[in-house]
């Protein structure tokens, strides 16, 4: 039985408790349309995980997906039970997909422009995947934070690679951080008696104590190796994967919300991938690799919505729905259409 259903994993089965009703409580809090009922039954259960007493069961369909540790655009089902699956298993999947042969005889085929704004996305998620101010201090996520940039970087130019090589010279590297864990537990168990007592009172309160749940379960955020000018980066407001170029231009860093309206700009202004021009080119790849850049970009749509990964914030919706439409697009030129 898995620690979601009830049975503590291991000592720290009450801690694991507590983190699950956390997350599972900003998964539905944060939305605002989600139904009274789920409302009432996270609530429960994270004063439950406060008694150190376990999640009721018969209310979850789905297992609870820890951002730091599991996939959140992807569950392995087993018949009708659904699993989660570890960072460290999906980096090997996508791994798997970028080295299978395409069965298919017609390629996927985008626009040069469509690849442009696919790797930045993809440069994104492995921004919100590495060690940093939307991951925490964690490490899981940095292979598959690597294997994006790999696609991302064959998709400005399908003869380069990215390595973990290059990850290390180019990334902001996280510097040892002293962590401890009597204090992280005690600032989770603060945060989470603060959203009962908010949903109990002035309404008002709701979304701050939210906030702090939040960093409460993202944890502390490591120091980063970075250019002096780089400022510190939100993760509710701030392209981070533009945080150094921006740095180095001396501009202000680009928000979420105004590379959504990029991207869209960009898109509308595109051609159609029967149109010919001398000074652009389509770039053509199998279907596996297609697979992948759909599983990241809706990888990265999980990230970017209200929830456990990016808070109660929604600034990141518009750039959301971009990547998801652009996962449709790439979709629907594969046999899983």
């Amino acid at each position: 039985m898995n620690s979601y259903e009830g049975e503590p994993a291991g000592d720290d089965g009450a801690d694991r408790w507590l983190r699950n009703a956390a997350i599972s409580a900003l998964d539905v809090l944060a939305v605002p349309d989600s139904s009274g009922e789920a409302r009432t039954a996270v609530l429960a259960d994270l004063d439950r995980a406060l008694s150190g007493l376990p999640p009721a069961t018969g209310h979850r369909a789905e297992p609870v997906l820890d951002p730091a540790l599991h996939s959140l655009g992807a569950i392995d089902y087993l018949g009708t039970r659904g699993r989660p699956i570890p960072l460290e298993q999906r980096a090997l999947d996508i791994r798997a997909m970028l080295e299978a042969k395409s069965q298919v005889r017609d390629p996927v085929v985008i626009t040069s422009m469509r690849g442009i704004i696919i790797a930045d996305l993809l440069k994104e998620l492995a921004s919100r995947l590495a060690a940093g101010e939307a991951f925490g201090i964690g490490d899981a996520g940095k292979n598959l934070a690597i294997a994006a940039r790999d696609i991302a970087a064959w998709l400005y130019d399908s003869q380069s690679g990215y390595t973990e090589m290059d990850w290390a010279k180019r990334s902001p590297m996280p510097l040892p951080t002293e962590v401890d864990p009597v204090v992280i537990a005690r600032q989770l168990r603060e945060a989470a008696s603060a959203v009962l007592q908010a949903h109990s009172g002035d309404s008002r309160d709701r979304g701050d104590a939210l906030v702090v749940l939040h960093q409460a379960v993202r944890g502390p955020i490591p120091e980063l190796e970075v250019r002096p000018d780089r400022v510190p980066g939100d993760p509710s407001h701030h392209l981070l994967w533009a945080l150094e170029s921006a740095a180095i231009g001396k501009e202000p860093p680009t928000t979420l919300l105004e590379e959504a309206e990029h991207s869209r700009r960009s898109l509308a202004g595109d051609r159609d991938v029967r149109e010919r021009r001398d000074d652009d080119y389509n770039i053509d790849f199998g279907e596996p690799r297609a697979m992948a850049c759909v599983a990241l970009l809706t990888e990265l749509s999980c990230r970017l919505r209200p929830g456990a990964a990016f808070g109660p914030g929604r600034e990141g919706i518009p750039l959301a729905m971009v990547a998801e439409e652009l996962a449709q697009n790439l979709l629907s030129q594969t046999v899983l259409s």
